[in-house]
């Protein structure tokens, strides 16, 4: 067996478990055979996550509170399982992870007092903000609602009390048009949307992780909800 066939199969196996735990769903066990009856790992791993995202939102839609909570990124990670499957407006610094192809955004917070960790592996203070609409994929919340900019604003300074901005890279062209990499500030943000949970978070991958970006969780946005905030915290520049 291919060590990408393992893989998927050990993500599809730890999703299909959380789907029936979670909504009782029938998932059914994984093909045993790669070569034959198993479909391209890559596949299987876009099909999975999008069971999961599935099935998160299904679990977290019981209601609705008019009033949006702001919270910072260090409260979301310190009450995880509190505010999972839940719409909230979450308040940090935005990383920025930018290559020729490929641009992610992260809502972060540096020195947290209460750690994310499973099964001896510890998680980054991140949340990776996810704004791309793709065919068969959950679509974050469609409302827009009226943040409160003083809440807004008292979080924000609670955030700047332990994180400093920072800078990023980016590729680019210097005058010549060679390649060339450039220093970029990062920004504070407020970002609403749908928390969901990374899909290897309760996976025993080791204390080292499951790789990657290493983030526990994931908010759903529509890319009119993410909000670049001046130093302030006020006013809110929208981010196009």
């Amino acid at each position: 067996m291919s060590s990408g066939c393992k893989h998927a199969r050990q993500t599809y196996q730890s999703i299909a478990k959380f789907v029936n735990v979670r909504t009782g769903a029938p998932w059914g066990p994984s093909p045993s055979n790669c070569a034959s009856d198993w479909v391209p790992y890559k596949l299987m791993f876009k099909s999975a996550l999008h069971f999961f995202l599935v099935a998160s939102i299904a679990a977290g839609q019981q209601g609705s509170d008019s009033r949006v909570k702001v919270l910072t990124v260090c409260e979301v990670l310190d009450d995880l399982d509190r505010y999972a499957d839940t719409n909230i407006a979450i308040v940090g610094r935005m990383l920025y992870s930018v290559s020729v192809i490929d641009h992610y955004e992260f809502l972060s917070q540096d020195h947290c007092k209460r750690a994310v960790i499973t099964h001896g592996h510890v998680w980054s203070n991140e949340i990776q903000v996810w704004t791309f609409l793709e065919p068969g994929m959950p679509r974050p919340p469609g409302d827009k609602p009226e943040l409160a900019q003083a809440e807004i604003t008292a979080k924000l300074t609670e955030v700047r009390k332990t994180t400093k901005l920072g800078t990023h890279t980016e590729p680019g062209l210097d005058a010549r048009g060679r390649p060339n990499a450039a220093s970029m500030p990062n920004n504070w943000a407020v970002v609403y949307g749908r928390l969901v949970r990374s899909p290897r978070l309760n996976e025993d991958c080791g204390p080292s992780g499951c790789g990657g970006r290493n983030v526990p969780l994931i908010v759903l946005a529509q890319p009119d909800q993410v909000h670049i905030l001046s130093t302030a915290g006020s006013p809110i520049i929208k981010e196009n």
